[in-house]
């Protein structure tokens, strides 16, 4: 599993501590640590995972851990330790001096893999901002970091420049980001808003990283996103038409999710997210083929938790059924699920009828009183809404019709009669 053999790249040691309550398996995470650093480019030398109830304060890890790890560096020729958890500047030093190299936390390689994937202004903006309120407590570490070890994974992005920087120069740029966000955040809600005014439905893909949502997207709509086999190959949402029975909606893929992403690293990409926030309708990708797909459906449900949008109609997609075998289906429940291979197409036509059927439950039946006289406002009503009957009574129309709350809302004045 391990690339000791690579030559030119940064030569990687991983380190994992296992807790006694812990909710998903050491080796299941360090093996994830592993694809997140052979998407930063790093080759893996090997792993170290050392049991404990706590981490060392000092040092994350236990003084006998860290005299191993030591020999092994020596002996590898490794100049990188990446650590599967978060850990303190305090650690990250001490660890340095011990191992006589660059040490990065989960965070740290995160967003270097961020940096490297941003293509978008908005995408660069947000990588900029989290990596600085990174980087902001960590100050004395970083700089003297970059002018001892030189570049590569960990210190790309801003810290690439090796500027000597205090920190109100970077709380100052926080704040410029955190600005042009804001503004980036109205932007699209007026466009969001817009959207509904032309009475279409949204719908966002949200899924752990590499489940599989770019695939389908590409599959539902011919969008021609980039896809990769590789973690957080999309960050910045793509929104394309989709025809879908008698709705045409606006499908959003959005960045994949993973385990202990740190709250700022969400606050600093929610105006990506607030995308799923403004959705109708969201649709859950599962990468049904790997083993621990239910520890990534409950680490993209607690973020959905943290954005609030639990309660939001939710269609979950069992994605890469090819690859076990398995044929498409359907299944009922308080969360629908479907099975499919966005790869072969495979269960695409029963997808579309579950998006159909979910968006019909969001209407609402009503009845509208409009006065023959007002066929502009008649026009409006077939143009915009499911007519289902007209019938007349004296000088005026009486229609009843199917259509979103919101939309209905607009004919408030014409309202005869709300049925289910």
């Amino acid at each position: 599993m391990w690339d000791i053999n690579s030559e030119n790249i940064e030569r990687a040691v991983l380190i994992g501590v296992e807790y006694p309550r812990s909710r998903v398996p050491a080796e299941e995470s360090l093996s994830e640590l592993y694809q997140l650093s052979k998407t930063a480019g790093a080759a893996v030398a090997g792993k170290f995972l050392q049991h404990r109830a706590q981490p060392h304060p000092a040092s994350y890890i236990g003084k006998g851990k860290v005299q191993e790890i030591k020999a092994f560096i020596l002996g590898n020729k490794v100049n990188l330790v990446i650590v599967d958890d978060d850990i303190t500047p305090t650690q990250e030093r001490n660890l340095e001096e011990e191992f006589g190299c660059k040490v990065v936390d989960r965070t740290r390689l995160i967003l270097d893999i961020f940096a490297l994937h941003a293509s978008s202004s908005v995408g660069k903006l947000q990588v900029e901002l989290a990596q600085l309120e990174y980087y902001l407590p960590r100050l004395k570490n970083i700089w003297t970091e970059f002018s001892r070890l030189g570049g590569g994974i960990g210190t790309r992005g801003p810290g690439e420049k090796k500027i000597e920087i205090d920190r109100r120069i970077i709380s100052d740029r926080i704040a410029s980001i955190k600005s042009r966000l804001d503004k980036i955040k109205i932007q699209r809600r007026d466009r969001r808003k817009q959207r509904k005014r032309m009475f279409k439905k949204n719908i966002s893909l949200v899924g752990y990283t590499n489940s599989g949502k770019s695939t389908l997207m590409n599959v539902l709509t011919g969008a021609g996103v980039g896809v990769e086999n590789k973690l957080f190959s999309t960050l910045s949402p793509t929104t394309r038409r989709l025809d879908c029975g008698k709705y045409e909606v606006l499908i959003t893929d959005t960045v994949g999710f993973i385990r202990k992403l740190p709250h700022n690293v969400i606050e600093a990409f929610m105006a990506t997210l607030e995308e799923v926030q403004e959705a109708d309708l969201l649709i859950h990708v599962v990468d049904i083929s790997l083993e621990n797909f239910r520890h990534q459906v409950e680490a993209v449900e607690n973020v959905l938790g943290e954005l609030k949008v639990m309660d939001k109609p939710m269609i979950k997609v069992y994605n890469k059924i090819d690859k076990k075998g398995l044929e498409p289906g359907r299944n009922e429940g308080a969360v629908p699920t479907i099975s499919i291979s966005a790869l072969t197409g495979s269960g695409m036509e029963e997808l579309k009828k579950e998006i159909e059927e979910r968006l019909d439950k969001s209407m609402v039946t009503a009845q509208l009183k409009i006065p023959q006289a007002r066929q502009d406002i008649i026009n409006s009503v077939y143009k915009n809404m499911h007519v289902y009957n007209r019938e007349y009574s004296g000088n005026y129309v009486i229609l009843t019709c199917q259509s979103d709350a919101n939309i209905l809302n607009m004919y408030r004045k014409y309202m005869a009669r709300d049925a289910a």
